[in-house]
């Protein structure tokens, strides 16, 4: 595969190490569904009485995973000591 990289995924590889960034498995993560919709709709018509105040004080989030190719395990650079929150 040609990435027009300039170096090889060696140097690339040894680059990353040399920055204390090391090749971690990503979490296989669950794939959402429409009764997980149906839930989290639920979750949130229950709480909304709770008023604007409250939920001003919540933080949502959302992850995307992305890799270009299907095989193998996904894998992230982080640094030592760190579990990627």
């Amino acid at each position: 595969m040609d990435t027009n990289f300039p170096a090889t995924s060696r140097t690339a590889r040894s680059r990353l190490s040399e920055a204390n960034l090391h090749p971690r498995r990503a979490a296989v993560k669950e794939v959402l569904n429409p009764a997980h919709r149906a839930a989290r709709i639920a979750f949130a018509n229950a709480h909304a009485e709770h008023g604007e105040e409250v939920w001003r004080q919540i933080i949502f989030s959302d992850e995307k995973t992305f890799s270009s190719s299907s095989s193998g395990p996904v894998l992230v650079y982080r640094p030592n000591n760190t579990n990627g929150k």
